[in-house]
């Protein structure tokens, strides 16, 4: 090869140049090939005698010193840096858990490979790969650093031909010049060869050497295998040649290539030799197959398909179908979660798109339940914390369109949840469908953890932040502003425009500051309002169309803000207009106007939608109507026209109870949906189906009966209820009360236990949430959908059915219609599931956000109890005292209804019929009754202090409409009020930072009175009958001895506790349970040492606060028992208590250990009694207690319990604790 250095083209070069450049090193290349020095073990100079060879002159030997060959390898050490035939080498492969094999670095070393010469008469040897080249240096069993001292010795004092591949075939010239060498070897003594090697040595470079003398080791030690030889071979045995193999043996053997392998090895030109670690990927898989061992009893990994579908163990899939491309477990099919999350940080768009695209999926799936309690892990929460995020922000700007789809697709999946998406769209026409969840993370939802945040948020890194708040890290690392890129300048695919707007969404249900970002994002914005007005994909709208309805119903300001600069009553009146081809755009739309409608906005184009809106009416009078049913397929509405129906009554309710359209404009609608209910409940009764999807039906039917509840109260508060009551008594007897006699109703009536959300055992799918991601969860554990949501869920049409009864009978007063909903409300079904209802007290779902048709029916149960079933009071109030702990948020005023109309009526309602005084007269008189009831009105002003303020209309009479700031509910379904709202004024004395306001001693000490004397009522009202249930109530009574003031010594407030915890013990049997988990509690045995803490600081030994202490150590609560007896023996002595103090139920066997006793305790109780901390005369009950533990220890199966007995029984013997 010339001489000359080859450039790199030029920036500035031409055409001409980049042709001339590559001629030239053609030329350089292939006619001037080159031998590289070490392929042979000598080679003559063309100019210069070889210094061993015999033809050399004599003087030459003797007297002139020997210049070293100027050879690349000569000055190796000198131009290392410079020499331009450098080479990667490769760090040998580590062996490692990680799911993908590590890639072999690049080292750039002086290369190993031949340097070219400046002869082109010699031929070049044939390269060795880079990867052969790493192989050949992994295997090697003897490093450098470290030469054999034997084979250091054989170096230059004989002569060898190395043979291997990658040498130049050369047999007859290496042959003459080896004969050469072994002559002159002859001629020399042992001092010339020594000198000589010297020589030699010191000319060579250290690389070199020790290059010739790892080969030389490598000879030896085979050599030594075979013979007993001496390691280092005498100068004078060169008799015969000798061969040495530079091969290099792998240390490993491959496995066997697989046929296409092999037939690629040999087809081939370029691949005459095979590499077979390089093919080892293409090998077959060994044989056994990942269905040898189906049932592990350790677990193993879960590995899931390109549609994230879980592969069982015992699925053998064959190998084409590309699920076996990794590194760990070659035999199974399908790819680990872990192994994703590599794969998705892959530079190859077509992995990393694979990647992404199974994530997703998986996500996917296990949102829908498929994977609960399979999966030792949250799967989420395993993508969420391994950084995934940054990655995906960063493939959003990445040039390759399928990068972006794929990445949007997977934020969508990982942020929404399409299933409760398409549950809130259905379940839109509810009777507060139109209120909307608040999805943020549980740090957000909690006031104190939110301030916290707010002041710690600029503190803290974007992956700090996304473990608090996926959205609002998000947020921060400008999610918003891409996807406005995005939308706006990159032209996406219609897929990715769902993608895009779905996640809006779920950012704008986050809360009031994610929405405002988005409102006040202008590009964004922008963007989706063109995509609403012009887009051609239908979905595409409908979204967008949504993105504004969820972001209105945020606050009134944001509608404000987004109607200033976008006008959007154009689209309400060209696609509420829509035919059923854009039936699903006219759906949202409805729904849009609606939320309008709720804040008292856009109701003045219903004078322009009228004629529109009673087409849709007639014509589903006339698809209704029993005597023309074949006119239902002649509809214009098709597949849609049932979800239309229901969004269509729920507009119209919105349209009745707002005074913003005039009485006169909505009197015809009113009629046209009487007709319309009539032929609805006719067509129930005959068994015949509104539609062909039974949760339609049922939607279709509440929503009417909605809107036909609010026209009638309308009617009457517009026009007097004179002219409404005698068509509402035709439409009763004709049409209602023939219903609810048939065997429809029965069997509607029949299915409430099996679809009641609080009756059930499923298990909450909230479990499946991180506390960084929440959401609403409609599909409940292990994939099922919440009951109410079930389509054979009896209750819309029941709801729907007890509001137009309600209204009926409370405008009509008609004594046979009260008749026969007494008799309806008092069937052995529907008796039957309000009784379950008032006893369960299990159930982890009834908090969740699709209960509104089974919390409203049960709530027109009771008015209708009340209205009809005057002498059944007491049933009625314990259904509306347990409804109260059931109501969430968005059924505030639901709940102020209960409170004012059933629950503190006590004293109309249960005193006139003698309930209340008989069950008083059981424990303490009827002087204590009377005297609680006369201070009801005070007790009701108490606690509608602590109810929660409602921001909704009034449910079921119809008001002028206030000025309505929100729709949103912080929260996705939390309860109002707790299972022991009761206690509630007393919780917050106990702890001031729950107080709202300062509340002085005097007003302390009345609301502790009037909340004992309503505890007092409702536990007669309500006896508790579980011990779990009775333990709470016993723990609510003791947070009053933990206020800062001393309530209990007060004698009135003394009275009422004690009246209070014999309610609570009434039907215990003497037991309590705190070894369970107790809401509110963290930790039993905390709450017991304060309790005890406080005892001794205030109590004074006052016997009701002693009661308070020494009840908790009744029964199996043997780590309470201890605590009192052992760490607190002060107290011991300051409790004076007699066994006749106990309450009904307790004795003092009710203390004693039993089989629980141990050797810590009997030390505890004897220690008490040879102390003198406890005696007969001042603790007559502790020492019974102590007295009848230390008896039992005589007979214990426990022999350290026996032997601790014995160290004190003669002490107690002359203590007489127990006669001899």
């Amino acid at each position: 090869m010339n001489s000359r250095e080859f450039r790199r083209p030029q920036p500035g070069g031409s055409e001409a140049d980049l042709w001339r450049d590559a001629q030239a090193w053609e030329r350089g290349h292939i006619s001037q090939p080159s031998v590289p020095a070490e392929n042979i073990v000598h080679v003559k100079r063309p100019h210069s005698p070889d210094r061993l060879s015999e033809n050399r002159h004599p003087s030459t030997q003797t007297h002139r010193p020997v210049s070293p060959p100027v050879s690349a390898a000569v000055l190796k050490d000198t131009v290392s840096e410079r020499d331009p035939h450098a080479r990667p080498t490769f760090d040998p492969p580590q062996r490692s858990a990680l799911a993908f094999p590590a890639v072999f670095k690049a080292q750039f070393e002086p290369s190993a490979e031949p340097a070219p010469a400046a002869n082109p008469s010699v031929p070049t040897a044939k390269k060795r790969s880079l990867f052969a080249r790493q192989v050949a240096r992994k295997d090697q069993p003897i490093t450098a650093r470290h030469p054999n001292p034997g084979a250091s010795e054989a170096l230059g004092v004989s002569s060898f031909i190395l043979q291997g591949s990658g040498l130049t075939e050369r047999p007859g010239e290496a042959q003459v010049i080896h004969n050469e060498n072994v002559a002159r070897l002859g001629r020399m003594t042992s001092e010339e060869i020594q000198r000589e090697r010297n020589d030699l040595c010191q000319q060579m470079s250290s690389q070199t050497l020790a290059f010739v003398t790892t080969l030389r080791q490598k000879k030896m030690a085979a050599s030594a295998g075979k013979s007993s030889s001496p390691a280092t071979p005498s100068p004078l045995a060169l008799s015969e040649p000798e061969t040495m193999d530079v091969s290099i043996p792998s240390t490993s053997t491959p496995p066997p290539l697989s046929k296409a392998a092999n037939e690629m090895s040999t087809n081939f030109g370029n691949l005459g030799r095979v590499e077979k670690e390089k093919l080892a990927w293409m090998a077959d898989i060994p044989e056994g197959s990942a269905g040898s061992n189906p049932t592990p009893t350790d677990g193993y990994s879960a590995r899931f398909d390109f549609q994230g579908r879980l592969v069982p163990l015992s699925e053998d899939i064959p190998v084409q179908a590309g699920l076996h491309h990794h590194g760990e477990e070659e035999k199974r099919a399908g790819y680990t979660v872990e192994e994703l999350l590599i794969l998705a940080r892959s530079r190859n768009p077509q992995q990393k798109v694979l990647a992404l695209d199974t994530l997703a999926q998986i996500v996917k799936r296990f949102k829908q339940g498929t994977l609960d309690g399979i999966l030792d892990q949250n799967l989420v929460d395993q993508v969420i914390r391994s950084d995934i995020f940054f990655i995906m922000r960063t493939s959003l700007d990445d040039p390759a369109p399928s990068i972006r789809e794929a990445t949007l697709l997977l934020f969508r999946h990982l942020l929404d949840n399409p299933e409760d998406e398409l549950m809130l769209d259905f379940h839109y026409t509810s009777t507060y469908g139109h209120c909307q969840p608040s999805l943020a993370s549980k740090a957000w939802s909690d006031p104190s953890q939110r301030a916290e945040m707010q002041e710690t948020m600029a503190e803290l890194k974007d992956d700090e932040l996304l473990k608090l708040d996926v959205i609002l890290g998000l947020l921060r690392m400008d999610l918003l502003q891409r996807f406005a890129y995005i939308l706006n300048q990159l032209e996406p695919t219609a897929s990715a425009k769902k993608n895009i707007l779905a996640t809006v969404i779920r950012i704008a249900r986050h809360s009031l500051s994610a929405a405002s970002q988005i409102v006040h994002h202008e590009m964004l914005m922008k963007s989706i309002m063109s995509v609403m007005f012009t887009d051609t994909d239908t979905v595409c709208r409908q979204l967008a169309a949504k993105v504004v309805r969820i972001l209105i119903a945020r606050n009134r300001s944001l509608l404000v803000n987004i109607t200033k600069t976008h006008d959007i009553k154009p689209f309400l009146l060209k696609y509420l207009a829509l035919e059923s081809e854009n039936g699903k755009l006219t759906g949202e739309t409805f729904r849009l106007w609606d939320t309008c409608l709720q804040y008292g906005e856009c109701a003045d184009i219903f004078s322009d939608l009228f004629p529109i809106l009673m087409k849709y009416l007639l014509s589903i009078r006339g698809a209704t109507d029993p005597m023309s049913m074949n006119q239902q397929e002649t509809s214009p509405w098709t597949l849609e026209r049932p979800l239309l129906t229901a969004l269509l009554f729920k507009v119209l309710n919105s349209c009745i109870l707002t005074d913003a359209i005039p009485w006169n404009q909505l009197q015809e609608v009113v009629n046209v949906l009487q007709i319309v209910y009539q032929n609805l409940v006719s067509l129930l009764r005959n068994g015949s189906l509104l539609c062909s999807d039974a949760i339609q039906e049922g939607s279709v039917f509440g929503s009417c009966s909605q809107a036909l509840a609010s026209g009638i109260l309308r009617y009457a508060n517009e026009r007097g209820p004179l002219d409404l009551i005698p068509v509402l008594n035709e439409m009763a007897t004709k049409i209602i009360v023939p219903f609810l006699k048939s065997g429809q109703s029965s069997r509607l009536v029949g299915k409430l236990k099996q679809f009641s959300a609080f009756l059930s055992l499923d298990k909450d799918g909230r479990e499946r949430d991180t506390e960084n991601l929440v959401s609403l969860s409609a599909i409940s554990w292990q994939g099922e959908l919440v009951r109410t949501l079930n389509k054979q869920s009896p209750f819309p049409v029941l709801n729907g059915l007890t509001r137009v009864l309600f209204c009926i009978v409370k405008i009509t007063q008609n004594g046979a219609m009260k008749l026969s909903i007494a008799q309806w409300v008092q069937a052995k079904a529907l008796a039957e599931y309000l009784v379950q209802v008032c006893q369960c007290s299990h159930g982890s779902i009834h908090s969740n956000w699709f209960l509104d048709e089974e919390i409203s029916f049960l709530f027109y149960c009771v008015l209708l109890r009340t209205e009809t079933l005057p002498n059944e009071v007491g049933s009625t109030w314990q259904l509306a005292h347990v409804l109260m702990s059931k109501c969430q948020v968005k059924h505030s005023e639901l709940l102020k209804n209960l409170a004012e109309r059933v629950v503190f009526k006590v004293d109309q309602t249960l005193v006139e019929h003698g309930l209340l005084g008989m069950r008083m007269n059981e424990s303490v008189g009827k002087s204590n009754s009377l005297e609680a009831l006369q201070n009801l009105q005070d007790v009701r002003a108490l606690y509608m202090r602590h109810l929660p303020r409602s921001h909704g209309r009034f449910p079921i009479l119809f008001q002028q409409s206030t000025v309505i700031q929100t729709l949103s509910v912080s929260n996705n379904g939390e309860i109002l009020l707790p299972s022991d709202w009761i206690y509630v004024p007393l919780i917050q004395l106990s702890r001031p930072e729950l107080q709202r306001e300062q509340i002085p001693k005097e007003s302390g000490s009345r609301q502790v009175e009037l909340s004992l004397q309503w505890i007092y009522i409702c536990l007669l009202m309500r006896p508790l009958t579980s011990i779990p249930e009775v333990t709470l109530h016993f723990s609510r009574l003791a947070t009053l001895l933990l206020s800062n003031e001393t309530f209990f010594l007060d004698s009135v407030i003394g009275q009422w506790l004690s009246l209070d915890l014999t309610q609570v013990l009434r039907d215990t049997q003497g037991l309590l349970d705190f070894s369970q988990a107790i809401p509110g509690i963290e930790s039993a045995k905390e709450f017991y040492q304060e309790l005890c803490g406080q005892y001794a600081a205030v109590s004074y030994g006052d016997k009701l606060f002693s009661l308070f202490l020494i009840l908790p150590t009744s029964g199996k609560n043997t780590h309470l028992r201890l605590t009192l007896w052992k760490d607190y023996t002060e107290n011991l002595r300051l409790m004076q208590l007699d066994p006749q103090d106990l309450p009904q139920g307790f004795s003092v066997n009710s203390f004693c250990c039993g089989k629980d006793l141990d050797a810590s305790s009997l030390r505890s109780y004897a220690s008490a009694i040879l102390l003198g901390v406890i005696n007969p005369k001042r603790n007559p009950l502790l020492f019974q207690i102590a007295q009848n533990n230390i008896m039992l220890a005589q007979d214990s199966e426990d022999q350290a319990v026996r032997a601790a007995f014995h160290q004190v029984e003669a002490k107690l013997y002359d203590m007489d604790v127990f006669k001899k």
